[in-house]
């Protein structure tokens, strides 16, 4: 992933987004990498809660 970051701490998930730019604007490809991010804790039973920063 090019935008997206995941980090685990314990029992949280921290979701981090930067496309680089000082807006941080949406794009397809933002929203495309969030979205595998998402599916990734699908069946993800250690993971309690996801954090978006």
């Amino acid at each position: 992933m090019d935008f997206v970051t995941i980090e685990k701490q314990g029992r949280i998930a921290i979701v981090r987004f930067d496309r680089g730019t000082p807006a941080n604007p949406m794009s397809q490809a933002l929203l495309r990498e969030l979205t595998a991010a998402a599916h990734s804790f699908d069946h993800d039973s250690e993971t309690s809660a996801v954090v978006l920063a």
